[in-house]
């Protein structure tokens, strides 16, 4: 009997000493990239969280096409015709945490 106990107290507590698997394991870069998740979604992830914290958030790419005036204004005109171009405004907002004028 004892033997019986010794072993279902041993599988009750085993998987509490296996250690902990939090939410920041699980959003972390090489988790996601080992689960089959692109890079694309390890940014959205870190751009959410900056977000949602308030801290800025550096976009270590940087821009793919460059701002200036031809380039945008070109850009913007094959947008029009084709709006599945990326226009890589995806999540880029900023968010305003305090009641400002412009929400009248």
């Amino acid at each position: 009997m004892k033997n019986k106990l010794l072993i279902l107290m041993l599988l009750i507590t085993a998987p509490a000493l296996a250690g902990e698997f939090t939410v920041d394991d699980a959003a972390s870069r090489e988790y996601l990239i080992n689960h089959g998740h692109s890079q694309v979604i390890y940014n959205a992830i870190e751009r959410t969280k900056a977000q949602v914290n308030g801290t800025p958030y550096d976009e270590t790419a940087g821009a793919e096409y460059p701002d200036s005036g031809p380039v945008k204004w070109v850009r913007s005109f094959f947008m029009y015709f084709d709006p599945a171009l990326d226009s890589e405004a995806f999540m880029k907002h900023d968010i305003k945490f305090a009641p400002q004028i412009d929400d009248l």
